[in-house]
């Protein structure tokens, strides 16, 4: 038997009015379920409606999800009318968990995905903290455990940075279910653990009942049969007690299991028995599809081939109406493929999109640099052409021509090295060669114009003032 995955039916947050007047919580959780429909008889304002109607749905999935879809389906055209992202988002995200529990993986990954758009655009990030544990849940009943860890984990960075304990703890539960899929047992046992520490802190006895029966299915699968009994009992308490039927059912079904595979038949069937009266009441058809396979092995086993028989025929009927089994899974993990790769050529197109914009900014600038480096040159060239007409001192002259070139010689490599990089692979050696080969280009022309100049500057006219000649005297 798989362990229980947690996901968004226990993990979405109440409006304020459900959080203070109605949770779900404890032995009177029927009579506020009964409350809350008594409620939508009245005159009551739509927001508060669909909010009461998503309340009902998240309620009754672990009990009646033939009720709870009906609840979630009349949320989301309530929510669709009135124009409520976030209710919108919710409805889709709660009858996701429906289509999940049924089989539906096809249904439940389309309604997940849409919620998470819903979510992301409107940037509630618990939201999507939701929905990002929810995905992973599909992916792991597909046996995408890589791609289910993938997700859980980005759940998990999100929720830590967020802080919230109890997301914290269903995240850190389903890494553990993945690791239990893989025979880590040991490590499946320490996440485990540690998400059973932060619930007990927290006290909500669905999601204790849920980390118990978990620890009881490594006991299991570790044979250590007693030790995974015990921890199923603990589980079947917890649910019993707050009126959780189908977590109750999926315990017994678990201890039967056990029982079945040490040959005891007889506690088998008893525990098979309770689990299917639960099942049958919430119509939960996922784990009805199990217990019938399982009443006809036991059946079989005790020689009561007639009721082995027809408990054969029960499970055959139900795995074809259950979304065909196989070709569900098929459907989606196409559809997984699809909405993984439109998502990935999303990010890429906008990855693309950045560094595009990105380099066109430097490309500007760069130009806009190379520009002025440019016009400074030639200022610096068209000075020193005037010297000429200028008194200018020749140590003076020299310096100036040296600067000048020292600055186009760095213009030059500036402008270059890019090719240069490509040419030489970045070897250092092939790059020094490189620079002094344009050094010694540039080394011919810095003579020429220093001679030229310099020949200027020792030919200028010197021009005399204030001298008096003097008159010869007539002798």
């Amino acid at each position: 038997m798989r362990p229980f995955m947690k996901i968004g039916s226990g993990e979405m947050l109440f409006v304020a009015i459900a959080l203070l007047v109605f949770p779900f919580l404890g032995a009177n959780a029927e009579e506020k379920a009964d409350s809350l429909e008594t409620l939508l008889s009245t005159n009551i304002p739509d927001s508060t409606r669909v909010n009461i109607l998503n309340n009902l749905c998240r309620y009754y999935t672990p009990r009646n999800r033939g009720k709870a879809m009906s609840f979630g389906n009349d949320a989301l055209t309530l929510a669709l009318s009135t124009n409520i992202p976030g209710q919108i988002a919710r409805a889709k995200n709660l009858i996701g968990i429906i289509q999940e529990g049924d089989g539906d993986y096809e249904g439940a990954l389309r309604m997940y995905l849409e919620s998470l758009r819903i979510y992301e655009q409107i940037k509630d990030t618990v939201g999507i903290g939701h929905l990002l544990s929810n995905l992973g849940v599909v992916y792991y009943y597909m046996d995408n455990y890589e791609t289910s860890e993938r997700y859980f984990l980005k759940g998990l960075r999100l929720r830590e940075k967020q802080g919230n304990k109890l997301d914290i703890a269903g995240s850190i539960n389903n890494l553990g279910v993945i690791y239990y899929e893989q025979e880590k047992y040991n490590v499946a046992l320490d996440y485990y653990d540690r998400s059973l520490q932060i619930r007990q802190e927290l006290g909500n006895k669905e999601d204790i009942s849920a980390s118990l029966n978990n620890i009881g299915s490594v006991y299991e699968a570790m044979g250590k049969y007693n030790l995974a009994i015990g921890y199923y009992n603990q589980s079947v308490i917890l649910d019993e007690d707050i009126g959780n039927g189908i977590g109750a059912a999926r315990s017994y079904f678990n201890i039967a299991e056990v029982y079945i595979t040490q040959g005891n038949y007889v506690e088998a069937l008893t525990y098979l028995e309770k689990s299917r009266v639960l099942a049958d009441m919430a119509n939960a058809q996922d784990l009805l599809h199990s217990l019938y396979e399982d009443l006809s092995k036991v059946y079989d086993g005790m020689s009561n081939h007639k009721k082995a028989l027809d408990y054969y025929k029960k499970y055959a009927v139900l795995k074809d109406s259950l979304f065909n089994a196989d070709k569900s899974k098929e459907i989606g993990k196409l559809e997984a493929k699809y909405e993984f790769e439109k998502e990935e050529v999303e990010k890429k197109s906008l990855e693309q999109q950045e560094r595009a914009r990105l380099k066109d900014i430097e490309s500007r600038r760069d130009n806009l640099q190379y520009s002025g480096i440019l016009i400074f040159l030639v200022i610096m060239g068209g000075s020193l052409l005037t010297f000429r007409q200028l008194p200018v001192p020749m140590w003076l002259a020299e310096g100036m021509i040296f600067f000048t070139f020292l600055l186009f010689f760095e213009f030059l490599l500036v402008l270059l090295d890019p090719y240069i990089e490509i040419f030489s692979g970045g070897e250092p050696a092939y790059k020094l060669i490189f620079n002094g080969l344009l050094a010694s280009m540039i080394f011919p022309l810095h003579a020429f114009f220093e001679k030229t100049l310099k020949r200027r500057i020792a030919t200028q006219p010197v021009e005399y003032t204030n001298v008096k000649c003097r008159t010869p005297k007539a002798k």
